[in-house]
């Protein structure tokens, strides 16, 4: 789990299929806004901006070398000839390799955010991260539900039983501390010829 906001693309883009970089634009901006609760030192805190301002700098670098390597692939009919299409092929692959340095930068600067906190200071980030996830599961339950349906469905597994659940319906979300909420696939074979929640896949569990 990130020291940054996750928002693509299975998080806030939600099912957007879109290509896209794993490398986070803002790379502290979670940890930096509950520095307080991680405890975060003044050392701490400076070593990490250092971190992140070196990130950026090489992060601009590459992006701006992207931009100059797309004007060379700038689609006109001349650049369609055989001979320039070999060029275009190179270029492309040279961007790709940019873009995968992108990515790789990424997980570098993570790994040196990493080092710089202790364990237990990971391991309060962690709880702050998958508290936000689950707030965040929560407010988007509507959409996440009408996304998969009719192949899941959202059920609430409580000490009385299962009962499916209308995301739509904030009292039907409201469960107890114990009990959960799950997306289950959705048995169409049912006996009643109904369609019935089966837990062969429970794909998202959260409690409030």
């Amino acid at each position: 789990m990130p020291p940054y906001y996750e928002v693509a693309p299975h998080r806030g883009g939600l099912f957007d299929p879109t290509p896209r970089c794993t490398a986070p634009e803002d790379l502290l901006g979670q940890l930096l806004d509950n520095a307080d609760e991680v405890d975060l030192s003044d050392r701490q805190i400076r070593q990490l901006l250092a971190v992140q301002a070196r990130y950026r700098r090489v992060q601009h670098g590459l992006a701006v070398k992207l931009m100059v390597s797309a004007e060379q692939v700038r689609l006109t009919p001349e650049s369609l000839t055989p001979t320039a299409m070999e060029h275009r092929r190179q270029v492309h692959e040279a961007r790709g390799a940019l873009f995968a340095q992108h990515g790789i930068n990424g997980d570098v600067a993570l790994a040196a955010v990493f080092r710089i906190l202790t364990a237990e200071q990971i391991d309060t980030l962690m709880t702050v991260v998958t508290a936000d996830v689950k707030a965040m599961l929560r407010q988007v339950a509507p959409v996440l539900v009408t996304a998969v349906a009719p192949l899941y469905t959202l059920v609430a597994t409580t000490r009385a039983g299962l009962r499916e659940v209308d995301p739509g319906d904030p009292r039907e979300m409201r469960v107890e501390d114990d009990d959960r909420l799950e997306l289950w696939l959705v048995n169409e074979a049912a006996s009643d010829g109904e369609p019935s929640p089966t837990r062969s896949v429970p794909v998202l569990q959260g409690q409030p």
